[in-house]
């Protein structure tokens, strides 16, 4: 449906009323744009979210983390291989999980995945993240320290979304404090060779360290991801603590 076609339809309107109903029709059609490009390349399963503000949050959230994921991996040129083995750090609530179960699945072209995620501050909503992966097959979810696990080239993509990146913030969650350099080390000799180290980070706060510390020798990518959409369902994405205004970075392990 066009712009044109929709305005035709309310008849008469004065210029101030109708410059404010072309941007709101500008904004629902680009809404539904954004929701039916993302759906028809890679799927989601509505029922997985409530009409709850949480859950349209969630859905909002894992459309576009698919947006980011997809555009980030399509202009460094990566493709995971066949059944690709996955971790993701600080996954939080992980009220985006389908997001990346969707886009693994679609990028590597694989009917079989294996996702990790791991947290490490234990909370009440880890129960509500293990309802979240149900039925996501090939999908586990521990509580566990990232930098207790055990060291081996294990995985084709290590993900880390927001990870802390100063003291004062580790402080904060009662954390203790490790160097960005020593995550971000840690994480690419966990990846098998030609393995990809994916992370972003809000640039207001901890962006720029991120930035900063991700490793030069590896690195293949690195931009700026902004929401394409205002709001989704209702939810202000801009307002979101989640994808909209995010660096993102990317790096691959030598073959």
């Amino acid at each position: 449906m066009t712009l044109d076609l929709v305005l035709s339809k309310f008849g008469p309107l004065g210029k101030g009323a109708r410059e404010r109903l072309q941007q709101e029709v500008q904004r629902q059609l680009i809404e539904e744009a954004f929701i039916g490009r993302i759906q028809e390349t890679y799927g989601m399963d509505l029922n997985r979210y409530s009409s709850s503000n949480f859950g349209r949050m969630s859905y909002g959230t894992t459309l576009l983390f698919m947006d980011l994921l997809d555009k980030s991996f399509s202009r460094a040129g990566v493709t995971l291989p066949p059944d690709p083995t996955v971790l993701e750090t600080g996954v939080g609530t992980w009220n985006y999980v389908e997001g990346i179960y969707n886009f693994v699945k679609v990028n590597s072209g694989s009917d079989t995945v294996k996702i990790h995620g791991i947290e490490y501050y234990d909370n009440p909503e880890n129960s509500r993240v293990k309802n979240r992966i149900s039925g996501l097959g090939g999908v586990t979810y521990s509580h566990m320290d990232f930098f207790s696990m055990p060291v081996s080239e294990e995985y084709d993509l290590v993900v880390a979304n927001h990870p802390l990146a100063t003291e004062v913030v580790y402080n904060h969650w009662d954390i203790p404090y490790r160097p960005l350099e020593e995550f971000w080390s840690r994480a690419i000799n966990m990846l098998k060779p030609g393995g990809v180290l994916f992370a972003t980070g809000y640039l207001y706060n901890e962006g720029a360290s991120a930035f900063n510390s991700f490793p030069k020798q590896e690195r293949i990518s690195n931009g700026k991801y902004e929401s394409p959409v205002a709001t989704i369902n209702g939810i202000n994405m801009f307002g979101v603590k989640g994808f909209d205004n995010n660096i993102v970075m990317m790096a691959r392990k030598a073959a």
